[in-house]
């Protein structure tokens, strides 16, 4: 069970539709029994998985296990958010409790492409310095951008997903990357 995104068939969505995304806390270890049970009541929903591989002395297991903790995010009309909130294990819709804060696309789109990623690749301390601002200029996260920060001799990349409050840290090849603002000097 890979990244999961689910819809709920053929939906009918149009120009005028204020279908947009929302992020949905959840019980711990839950996420993907909401999305099951979410799809089940025709809600598309997403959970972002990312792979673990556990060593018990000979053997390997693979394991899937969500790249946010107790979030799982709905695509949802206004009037569907009852029908998201009666679902189990969910324990509510992120935001103020009159109206849920909605997720941009494009940040969606990111954890998609964040979890699609193979994040083993090495940046050698060349040109780069911590805290320069920079964007991946190629590849499946083209476009995104972040600041560098340095760990054991190579350097990661820190994406800011600002709206659910998450950075996400991972190791990114020097040779797709381009500085858009250089280090101050005081980082």
């Amino acid at each position: 069970m890979k990244n999961q995104l689910t819809k709920a068939g053929p939906k009918d969505v149009r120009p005028d539709s204020e279908l947009s995304w929302h992020a949905v806390y959840t019980r711990y270890k839950c996420e993907k029994q909401v999305v099951r049970s979410l799809k089940s009541r025709g809600i598309s929903a997403y959970v972002p998985l990312r792979e673990k591989v556990r060593k018990y002395g000979a053997r390997r297991r693979v394991s899937h296990i969500p790249l946010i903790h107790c979030y799982v995010f709905v695509q949802i009309e206004p009037h569907e958010r009852r029908k998201v909130l009666q679902a189990p294990n969910v324990q509510g819709f992120t935001g103020n409790s009159r109206r849920p804060v909605p997720i941009p696309e494009k940040e969606i789109d990111w954890l998609k492409r964040i979890t699609g990623e193979k994040n083993e690749l090495e940046i050698t301390e060349e040109t780069y310095s911590k805290g320069a601002e920079v964007e991946i200029v190629s590849g499946p996260l083209s476009g995104i951008r972040g600041r560098l920060t340095g760990a054991n001799g190579k350097k990661q990349f820190l994406v800011e997903l600002t709206t659910i409050g998450y950075k996400l840290r991972m190791a990114i090849d020097k040779g797709i990357l381009n500085v858009t603002k250089p280090a101050s000097a005081s980082a």
